[in-house]
């Protein structure tokens, strides 16, 4: 017997707990022209493949999940553009399985391509921490090349998901605003932002508020750490259990075989839109 899991309602929750898991303090390493080089990238990567998404005729909503995908933090970032899009549980399941083989296919290559170019680890750690897409794909692809590139490729990564918030309200004009949208009709606000970016907004602010907090006051207070840094992996725990439940509720009637699924347009865009960002961020940031 198989009830539908509410995954919308799930989702919204998991979006919004996740919200405790970026903190500012993930990134205090890396230098102003660094991070500024990242949003370079992702933001070039996003424009030009909105671009190549009409070239090759994609419809909009799963051109979207795809460079989420691509830019962010993969199927955690589809999950996150696909509430605010409103997408169908197809494109979601399709966007899901296309970017997981993308970066599947970026894990072997860009070692790869590292050792021919010559890259240093700690360039490699850079590269792949800006241009593959999920955390899992990036510490596979960093541990191949070299133990010391990880380090690296962990903290730009965290870079990249700090971007979410950012991303995902650029998302939301671009995709709820018409393209000859005209002032009197512009209003940046709840018709635009939806609610549930609001409260996830909101969590980031208390997590960082809290990690300043005993980061300036309590450093060498082992009671106070230690309590907050539970109650971020009891978040962190939560949020990724509701995340699988809402990804098994979208999957479980995809059939990979079906062509309609399999989709080789959406693959080959998915990894164009892909390569853009290897290419940007290996341009800006490795040479």
């Amino acid at each position: 017997f198989y009830q539908e899991i509410p995954y919308e309602k799930l989702l919204s929750i998991a979006i919004i707990i996740m919200g405790s898991q970026i903190l500012l303090s993930k990134i205090r390493v890396l230098n102003p022209m660094m991070i500024f080089w990242i949003v370079v990238c992702i933001l070039g990567t996003y424009y030009i493949s909105i671009l190549f998404s009409k070239i090759f005729g994609i419809k909009k909503p799963i051109a979207l999940l795809l460079i989420a995908g691509n830019c962010i933090c993969g199927p955690v970032a589809i999950a996150f553009a696909s509430k605010l899009i409103k997408s169908n549980k197809s494109d979601i399941s399709t966007a899901l399985w296309i970017n997981t083989f993308s970066g599947f296919i970026l894990v072997i290559l860009l070692p790869i391509l590292g050792k021919l170019l010559e890259v240093s680890p700690y360039n490699f750690g850079l590269w792949a921490g800006s241009s593959i897409q999920s955390t899992a794909q990036v510490i596979s692809s960093a541990a191949i090349y070299s133990e010391s590139s990880l380090q690296t490729a962990i903290i730009v990564k965290s870079m990249r998901i700090l971007l979410l918030t950012p991303f995902l309200i650029l998302l939301s004009l671009n995709y709820k605003c018409p393209d000859n949208i005209n002032s009197k009709k512009f209003n940046l606000g709840k018709s635009i932002i939806p609610t549930f970016l609001f409260k996830f907004l909101a969590v980031i602010l208390i997590a960082n508020f809290f990690d300043l907090l005993i980061f300036n006051f309590f450093p060498n207070n082992f009671l106070i750490t230690n309590l907050f840094n539970l109650i971020l992996s009891i978040g962190k725990v939560i949020s990724k259990f509701l995340l699988c439940l809402v990804v098994f509720e979208i999957s479980i009637n995809f059939n990979i075989f079906n062509i309609k699924n399999f989709a080789p347009k959406l693959q080959i865009y998915s990894l164009i839109s892909s390569f853009i960002l290897l290419i940007l961020s290996y341009r800006f940031l490795v040479t």
